[in-house]
């Protein structure tokens, strides 16, 4: 989910910001600092676990006493609305890290920001501002 997430985050951020044709300048954010220690993501990230984990618990309610097709189609209902969960958590993660690198960018008069893990050097580190704002 973190590559995913990643690879969403530097096309939207890049595109939006050198559509803007603002600076040839650019930015770079450590994306595995940022998603393991911003309180945000992580709020957002702890909600889905838990919205998972009572699906998890509706789904073996719901499979006791069932076998065969009926068991079987229980579960993948229940996968499909995981996968509607993890989806839903993705989007609100990377929306809100896009919009808090975005102002950080523009702060900055930056044309574009990429991930530091995908930059062997340059760029201006903007990770402990991003951090700061998903405080």
């Amino acid at each position: 989910m973190v590559k995913k997430l990643a690879v969403a985050f530097l096309l939207v951020v890049s595109i939006g910001l050198v559509g803007c044709g603002r600076s040839s300048e650019f930015g770079v954010v450590d994306l595995a600092k940022v998603e393991s220690e911003a309180a945000q993501l992580k709020s957002i990230r702890e909600e889905g676990i838990k919205e998972l984990g009572n699906l998890q618990k509706e789904m073996e309610k719901a499979l006791k006493n069932k076998s065969g097709d009926a068991k079987t189609k229980i579960i993948e209902d229940y996968r499909a609305r995981a996968q509607v969960v993890q989806g839903n958590m993705a989007n609100r993660m990377r929306n809100q890290l896009d919009g808090v690198v975005h102002q950080v960018a523009q702060k900055h008069g930056l044309g574009a920001v990429l991930a530091k893990e995908a930059v062997p050097d340059g760029g201006t580190d903007l990770t402990a501002e991003v951090l700061e704002a998903l405080k």
